[in-house]
């Protein structure tokens, strides 16, 4: 919780300031300007004051609605005291820019429908979180931005993307009685960019750039749930708000012209937006991986191109030897089925040949003797060879002809059969 050491219960001093060229939308400073609901009550003659009553919600909103288009409010907060415990898981309060705020709700918001940090769960637009715990109650203060489309009903226990947001203490520094920040919201169309720096001298650190398709065009307000803003002892904290500038006029060209320019600036000066909300972690995982992409130095992205164009060249080059293999058996396969006279024609000739050598012979056992013997042990061995010419020629059809060989395996080792009981009947 915090201890703040201003008097007023939550202070709200509100004032405007033109910038040259610029065309602006003032808030008035009256209370008249501002609807109070809950605990909220009136301050002093140049302030609002918020209060956040022991048991009750407080919140106040401005009764103009933001003009659609581009706008951007600055909001400084000055806070005395420092983050104590005991504290209450989620404590703190959020700054509203909504556009289902009804009268009823501007006027009247009851307990039961004040669950998420003293406003309505189903809101529509976005609010900013000031938690100093995490969800699981750790003590530790993180500025965050959630968006809704006003038909879902959030819870702050679960919902407020505290654990995705911008851990950042916004109580006083160590040996400083208050502390002073900023908080800056600009918009364009549905997009809201919100950031946060300690002084005029330091660099925007943004929460959260947050996309959704709601009406800009919403009302301004800040709310406290109960007991969120009580220090530990039971005093109401107090906090000052100030508001310089609420530009508004998005067909102003002086006005765009200055837009764009303090945008490019705070785009150079603040890291990629952190996604927050119902789907952070998707969100999340969805920015690494082009956020690390573009912080990858230009050597790195040479050499993965270069790697890329090898591998597609090796690719390539494999495509091309196995569409000259294919090629290959094509053609063997339509020789081998086109020819007529192949290896089966050529087997079954030296078959033939064989057989006559083998009669010629039987006539010449008679009178031949030794030679008929030695002719014999000749035409053997021929026949020896011829066997394993044919295995060999199994084997390469086999290779080639996939399917085509098996028969010719069977045709061959037939053919050796055959020629075993020639043998058999000739010289036995």
């Amino acid at each position: 919780m915090l201890h703040y050491r201003t008097t007023a219960a939550f202070g709200l001093l509100l004032s405007c300031q033109l910038c040259e060229g610029v065309q602006l939308d003032a808030y008035d400073l009256e209370a008249s300007a501002w609807v109070y609901s809950g605990s909220a009550g009136r301050g002093a003659e140049s302030s609002v004051a918020l209060v956040a009553e022991v048991d009750d919600v407080g919140a106040m909103w401005h009764r103009d609605e933001l003009a659609a288009g581009k706008f951007e409010v600055q909001i400084d907060f000055e806070v005395a005291g420092e983050i104590s415990s005991p504290f209450t898981a989620l404590d703190g309060f959020a700054l509203w820019v909504a556009n289902n705020v009804t009268e009823e709700a501007m006027t009247a918001v009851a307990a039961s429908d004040a669950q998420l940090y003293g406003f309505r769960p189903n809101f529509s637009g976005f609010a900013v979180f000031f938690s100093t715990t995490t969800r699981s109650g750790s003590l530790r203060p993180s500025v965050s931005v959630l968006f809704n489309d006003g038909a879902t009903e959030l819870k702050s226990t679960t919902d407020v993307p505290t654990d995705f947001g911008l851990y950042w203490n916004y109580g006083p520094l160590a040996g400083s009685p208050s502390s002073t920040f900023s908080l800056l919201i600009t918009t364009d169309g549905p997009k809201a960019h919100v950031s946060v720096r300690r002084s005029a001298g330091d660099n925007w650190k943004q929460v959260a750039g947050v996309t959704g398709v709601f009406d800009v065009a919403g009302r301004l307000g800040i709310s406290a749930a109960n007991n969120r803003l009580q220090t530990d002892d039971g005093e109401r904290s107090p906090a000052t708000i100030l508001v310089r500038q609420l530009a508004v006029q998005s067909n102003d060209p002086q006005y765009v012209a200055d837009y764009d320019a303090r945008q490019a600036l705070l785009d150079n000066q603040v890291p990629a937006p952190v996604p927050v909300g119902g789907k952070a972690k998707a969100q999340k995982e969805a920015q690494v991986a082009p956020q690390n992409d573009a912080a990858a130095p230009s050597g790195d992205l040479s050499r993965y191109d270069s790697q890329l164009d090898l591998m597609m060249r090796q690719i390539i080059d494999i495509n091309q030897r196995q569409q000259k293999m294919s090629a290959a058996v094509d053609n063997l396969m339509k020789q081998f089925a086109t020819d007529n006279k192949g290896p089966a024609n050529n087997v079954q000739k030296a078959l033939e040949d064989i057989r006559n050598d083998l009669l010629i012979k039987r006539e010449e056992r008679l009178v031949g003797g030794d030679v008929e013997n030695d002719r014999i042990k000749n035409l053997q061995e021929n026949a020896a060879s011829l066997e394993n010419t044919v295995r060999q020629a199994t084997a390469v059809t086999t290779y080639l002809a996939g399917g085509l060989g098996v028969c010719f395996i069977g045709f061959g080792t037939l053919i050796y059969r055959r020629m075993r009981e020639m043998e058999k009947k000739h010289f036995l």
